[in-house]
């Protein structure tokens, strides 16, 4: 009997709200810190938080940040795909301020009731910072232009989205000295693929409830 070309996967849309810190960061030429976001299956920069201060090895980003993803559940057992997105901090485009990477599976946090804060040390530059991400998944439908003092992310527009595509084109050439300063786009999305997930109960990845939509940690 003919099958229908449609999957029977059931995808589901989902909005994260995330919040960073930065601690234990390294004294640095340029007291500030910048966190790009990179969703792992389009491999490159879709979205830059804006410059936040080192103050005492501590950087704040004050505004919140909505992601919106798209994710696939199996029928039969009920697992979701990964989407995994990494966040790269930096101080500037070029190598020497590159502080290094954590990445987070949003499918991990998709049956999280409350909001949770896991707190990553930084891979792949020995700069020795933490960052700490609070994660809340949002209920219902989010409308962006409800959000205050917010930044929207979503990844439903990446190829249709006007101003999604005006932000990657101005991020392009910030990011170009950067890329070929660690070999190219092609050793770029190989450290992506490399594991920076925290494992499960090791100290460098340590999950704590929090029912806060802001954290400081000392």
């Amino acid at each position: 009997m003919f099958k229908s070309w449609r999957s029977d996967k059931k995808r589901i849309k989902a909005t994260f709200k995330l919040q960073f810190q930065a601690t234990q960061v390294p004294h640095l030429k340029k007291p500030a810190l910048i966190i790009s976001l990179v969703p792992e299956d389009v491999g490159k920069t879709t979205f830059k938080l804006e410059k936040a201060a080192v103050q005492d090895g501590i950087c704040s980003w004050d505004n919140p940040v909505y992601v919106t993803v798209k994710l696939i559940k199996e029928p039969k057992s009920g697992m979701l795909h990964e989407k995994i997105y990494h966040f790269i901090v930096a101080s500037g485009s070029s190598k020497s301020g590159y502080l290094g990477e954590a990445s987070i599976d949003f499918a991990d946090f998709a049956d999280e009731p409350e909001p949770l804060t896991v707190s990553l040390r930084l891979k792949f530059a020995n700069s020795g910072a933490v960052l700490h991400v609070t994660i809340q998944k949002m209920q219902g439908d989010v409308d962006p232009s409800n959000l205050r003092n917010g930044l929207y992310e979503n990844d439903e527009s990446f190829t249709e989205d006007r101003d999604l595509n005006i932000l990657l084109s101005q991020n392009s050439e910030q990011e170009h000295s950067f890329r070929s300063s660690v070999g190219g786009n092609s050793s770029f999305k190989s450290v992506l693929r490399q594991d920076s997930m925290p494992p499960k109960g090791a100290v460098d990845g340590i999950t704590t409830k929090n029912r806060m939509h802001h954290r400081t940690i000392t």
